[in-house]
């Protein structure tokens, strides 16, 4: 996974860490895999690490 910011803008980095940390917590990070991907035969991975750096 990535997400394209401008360089050095670690507070947007930071509240977008934050957002995605939020969704695999709550468990919308899952629930929005398994309803995209329902019927495929996709089999949702573990969610992603999240790189802070």
């Amino acid at each position: 996974y990535g997400i394209g910011l401008k360089k050095g803008d670690s507070e947007l980095r930071t509240k977008v860490n934050d957002a995605i940390q939020a969704m695999i917590d709550d468990g919308s990070w899952k629930a929005a895999q398994e309803k995209n991907f329902a019927g495929t035969g996709f089999a949702v991975p573990a969610p992603p690490t999240i790189d802070r750096y």
